[in-house]
């Protein structure tokens, strides 16, 4: 079992923890919800690892051009490029 926890910038304003969902597969990892909407968004291009640790989910758009961190990955998810900005 692994587990995904929604990266939100320190300047968001949040009451509460950040969500946490557990996962199993890549599709299970791509079926949650604050993942999902990501891939919604106009110049989506595709999620990616970071390239330091393997452990932050990224949502490239724009051809890889603009970037943003989804969420902190306990573990790495096999079948995802490596972001290369």
């Amino acid at each position: 079992m692994n587990k995904i926890t929604h990266h939100v910038p320190t300047f968001v304003d949040i009451s509460g923890k950040p969500k946490v969902v557990e996962f199993n597969t890549l599709e299970e990892l791509l079926r949650v919800d604050f993942v999902k909407k990501w891939a919604g968004q106009d110049g989506f291009h595709q999620f990616s690892l970071d390239a330091i640790n393997g452990n932050l989910l990224m949502a490239e758009l724009d051809d890889g051009d603009s970037w943003y961190v989804v969420g902190v990955l306990q573990d790495a998810v096999p079948g995802l490029p490596t972001w290369k900005g």
